[in-house]
């Protein structure tokens, strides 16, 4: 009987298959779990955004916004996390002049918010 040291060639050739179709068959089940967590992480984001805006409407100076009803866009950090991508805050305005009412869009990546923002009438006004 004679001792041998090392594998041969078929021996690694078979190793090298099986594990090729171990990580062929675990790569959808990654994708899988990748999509789910980026999916609760959107959940998760738009309650944020949700109370952003509403914290945005009751106290925009908190923002930078000296007025709510007559900026066009601005940029703003997150409050916990300034590194983040930054918070998007659009108004977007009726065309039609008889509208009472403007939206204030609240966007971060490709989520976002709309709030109805009510537009102070003409006697109100300074």
């Amino acid at each position: 009987m004679t001792n041998r040291r090392g594998l041969t060639l078929l021996e690694v050739l078979l190793a090298t298959a099986m594990l090729a179709l171990l990580a062929a068959s675990t790569t959808p089940l990654m994708v899988q779990a990748r999509a789910s967590l980026e999916h609760e992480d959107s959940a998760d984001v738009h309650v944020d955004l949700d109370t952003f805006a509403d914290t945005l409407l009751d106290d925009p100076a908190a923002y930078g916004i000296d007025d709510i009803h007559v900026f066009d866009h601005v940029t703003i950090d997150w409050p916990e996390s300034p590194d983040a991508t930054p918070i998007i805050v659009k108004r977007l305005n009726a065309s039609d002049e008889t509208v009472e009412f403007a939206w204030l869009a609240v966007q971060w990546r490709d989520s976002f918010v709309l709030r109805r923002l009510q537009e102070p009438s003409e006697d109100k006004m300074p």
